[in-house]
């Protein structure tokens, strides 16, 4: 399957590709996700794609970012389209601009192609309409697909990342005041939470908390130190949460 998002609105079109991809993955949780800009794309690497498969997944969903802005990659691009469109995995392309013969070729083949233009006028930010809490209630649950499904929703609806962060930051916490406090008093959580955090931790030890909460914390620090993106290694851990479970 191919997709196109293309147009001058490069962070609406990042927007949508987020809600496709949560869609694609509650269809099939078990797919596995490659992100490949430019600059990570040879030809071979293309070809590699189209029969990518795995031990713990069926199908892969590749986003290939700018990919078609080289001209010696559009033009192989050309020449695997139908090979893509025939494919098991998902191909979604993400540009600002598409040459005129790449464009005619892949509305051949693509699935959807759609054009993401600037809005004419200023409109209000839309309103949360997904619990910013449910990523928290899903990883509570043990369940690491809803928990990847629901931040791509969140994000799609504009919420930031290092938000998203800190709430199942904050909830990996409190299991852990939790579970080492037992049945204490004086613990600072109310009741509800404090019940609700109670069920949670039949499915989680507290190795496994302590763990995520380290992992979790070193995402800043790391991104601070200048090793990498903090919107993608977060989502990379998501990814890998989401297949653990």
């Amino acid at each position: 399957m191919v997709y196109l998002l293309y147009g001058a609105d490069m962070a609406r079109i990042r927007a949508k590709a987020r809600t496709l991809i949560a869609g694609l993955l509650k269809k099939q949780p078990d797919a596995s996700l490659l992100q490949l800009a430019q600059e990570d794309t040879t030809e071979d690497a293309l070809r590699s794609a189209i029969g990518t498969s795995g031990l713990f997944f069926s199908k892969a969903i590749i986003v290939l970012d700018g990919v078609l802005g080289d001209t010696a990659l559009s033009e192989a691009v050309r020449g695997m389209l139908s090979d893509m469109a025939k494919s098991d995995n998902v191909f979604i392309f993400i540009e600002r601009l598409v040459d005129a013969k790449t464009f005619r070729a892949i509305e051949k083949h693509a699935t959807k192609v759609e054009e993401v233009r600037i809005p004419p006028k200023k409109v209000p930010a839309p309103q949360n309409k997904i619990n910013p809490f449910g990523i928290a209630d899903a990883y509570s649950a043990h369940n690491g697909a809803r928990a990847l499904e629901t931040y791509y929703a969140l994000r799609a609806e504009g919420m930031a990342s290092e938000e998203i962060h800190g709430t199942l930051l904050w909830q990996i916490k409190m299991l852990l005041m939790v579970l080492k406090a037992g049945k204490e008093k004086g613990l600072p959580i109310k009741d509800f939470p404090r019940r609700k955090a109670e069920r949670a931790l039949a499915t989680h030890t507290e190795e496994s908390l302590a763990k995520d909460f380290y992992e979790l914390l070193e995402i800043p620090y790391a991104v601070r130190m200048g090793r990498g993106d903090f919107e993608a290694q977060f989502e990379s851990w998501l990814l890998r949460a989401a297949q653990r479970t």
